[in-house]
């Protein structure tokens, strides 16, 4: 869902993905791992079709979350489901393309 914020003084639309607690700890702890591990990797990537980090928050109260750039249109997952069979190739092409 889209969130409209302020962001150093200009008006931005985002998405913010939060990581759940209602989780055992040790589960908790192999996503959290995983959580950063992706905004990192993600903060790294520049293309037209994944979504900017714009702020990543780990806490070590555990409050994490990261303000995502929002971009509209359907996830790749969405997109594969939508169809109700996919070549592999139309995957790894759109993959190859980031």
């Amino acid at each position: 869902v889209p969130v409209d914020v302020v962001i150093h003084g200009i008006v931005e639309t985002v998405a913010i993905k939060v990581l759940s607690r209602e989780l055992s700890e040790t589960e908790y702890a192999w996503r959290r791992t995983m959580f950063i591990r992706g905004a990192q990797r993600m903060a790294a990537i520049k293309h037209a079709h994944i979504a900017r980090v714009l702020i990543p928050h780990i806490s070590e109260k555990g409050y994490d979350f990261c303000v995502l750039e929002y971009i509209d249109g359907r996830s790749l997952h969405a997109e594969v489901r939508a169809k109700s069979f996919v070549l592999i190739n139309e995957i790894v092409m759109a993959l190859l393309d980031i």
